[in-house]
């Protein structure tokens, strides 16, 4: 079992190379930006989206190849998505074209 405990597995070089393969050549996991689902901690569960209960807003940021990404705060939920929306699609893009 991995560190996460869902991967059961008895031959570990086999499960690195798998999780070899989802690495980009500059060390981003494109299995975590191709992810659409929130985490289940995920309060709103919008990926990419929380609330700033101080500022009353909704705020998108993003992680991506030991990046972090402030993409803003916003009124609504739906903005705040778009944003993420708008920057993952952007992430993708210049990954593929790498």
């Amino acid at each position: 079992v991995c560190s996460c405990g869902k991967h059961k597995t008895d031959n570990k070089s086999e499960k690195s190379r798998q999780n070899i393969s989802k690495v980009t050549k500059d060390g981003g996991n494109l299995s975590l930006i191709k992810k659409e689902t929130s985490y289940s901690t995920n309060k709103l569960g919008v990926k990419g989206v929380s609330y700033d209960k101080k500022r009353r807003k909704y705020v998108a940021q993003l992680s991506y190849k030991k990046k972090s990404y402030f993409l803003g705060r916003y009124d609504t939920v739906e903005e705040a998505k778009k944003a993420y929306d708008r920057k993952r699609e952007e992430l993708l893009e210049e990954t593929r074209a790498e």
